[in-house]
């Protein structure tokens, strides 16, 4: 799928620049109208957003379904029998944690690893992620439709940095909560995950007039 729509917004350019932006200029000039006929491409251009907002939007649900299974099964593996290596009681693994970690034994005191399986660490990870995606579309939807707005200018105003800086933060920062709920042992990562994201944000915006020279 996303192949074809390479080809199609491709189709799209090639058809513009090739047969119709003459035309439209011409057109345009005809009928003495002073409006840009550069806006025509616009209809193109929104199109292919669109589609590839629902090409994303679709590829998000489909992973987080997919996170959704892994998640259940790696419930129900934590939900096994696991007993002390000393005494033999049976211990109750934390099924927030899917990494090896301690288990003490509340009858002789030793302290017990508990491994989970390989596929079982995926999910601190992949189902972490996309469940996070899932949770944050909207919020990514804006962002990504922020990033467009500014691409759309020459130079972008001042205004219009300060709302996407606001659209990046704000789905970063929710996509990381989202994360940590769903593997608490993600939480102590938030503050410096964050930071990094808004870092490489601002490194982008020292390429912007305006907001180099607000200061």
């Amino acid at each position: 799928v996303s192949s074809q729509l390479l080809a199609l917004y491709s189709k799209i350019e090639d058809t513009w620049s090739e047969r119709v932006e003459e035309a439209f200029r011409e057109a345009y000039e005809a009928e003495g109208n002073e409006g840009n006929y550069f806006d025509e491409l616009d209809v193109g251009r929104k199109a292919m957003d669109e589609l590839e907002w629902n090409k994303q939007q679709a590829e998000t649900e489909i992973f987080a379904a997919a996170a959704d299974q892994l998640m259940g099964a790696a419930q129900q593996e934590l939900s096994k029998d696991f007993n002390c290596t000393q005494c033999g009681a049976q211990l109750e693994v934390d099924r927030s944690v899917f990494r090896s970690h301690y288990v003490k034994c509340g009858f002789c005191s030793v302290i017990n690893t508990y491994e989970p399986e390989t596929w079982v660490r995926s999910v601190e990870n992949f189902c972490a992620h996309h469940l996070a995606k899932r949770e944050t579309l909207e919020l990514e939807r804006a962002m990504h439709f922020a990033w467009e707005a500014v691409r759309a200018e020459r130079t972008a105003p001042l205004a219009l940095l300060r709302d996407l800086e606001s659209a990046v933060h704000s789905y970063w920062s929710t996509f990381y909560g989202k994360r940590a709920e769903i593997v608490p042992d993600l939480e102590k990562d938030r503050d410096a995950d964050l930071g990094a994201r808004m870092q490489e944000f601002y490194n982008t915006m020292k390429h912007e007039e305006n907001w180099v020279a607000r200061r």
